[in-house]
């Protein structure tokens, strides 16, 4: 993401993504997989798993962790920390908010 970017980046409203599931946001400068957790929280990493490149949001959920469809690495939706192999690395991770204007938000800046 261009971190000189104002403000949020503004996604979709939350009720596109049900509980217990994920979906891929995507714009010219990041893919991004957003995560409704089972306890109605919320979390945000890069698309991109770090041990082959895989595309996250192709996988699922489970519990609090985001699986990798290609050899089933796993990584935490909210700090993008590495889980299980075959992944070691971790990836970005993003805050999200809900808005007043009903739509989630981004930070540009991400956290890891």
């Amino acid at each position: 993401m261009n971190p000189e970017s104002p403000g949020p980046l503004f996604i979709f409203p939350p009720t596109e993504v049900p509980i217990g599931t994920i979906k891929i946001y995507t714009n010219e400068m990041i893919s991004i997989v957003v995560s409704h957790l089972p306890d109605d929280t919320w979390g945000a990493v890069e698309n991109l798993c770090s041990h082959d490149n895989g595309t996250l949001g192709e996988g699922y959920l489970q519990n609090n962790l985001v699986i990798c469809p290609r050899h089933g690495a796993a990584f935490d939706c909210v700090s993008g920390a590495a889980k299980s192999l075959p992944a070691v690395r971790s990836i970005s991770a993003y805050s999200v908010s809900l808005q007043d204007n009903g739509y989630m938000a981004i930070d540009h800046q991400a956290s890891a």
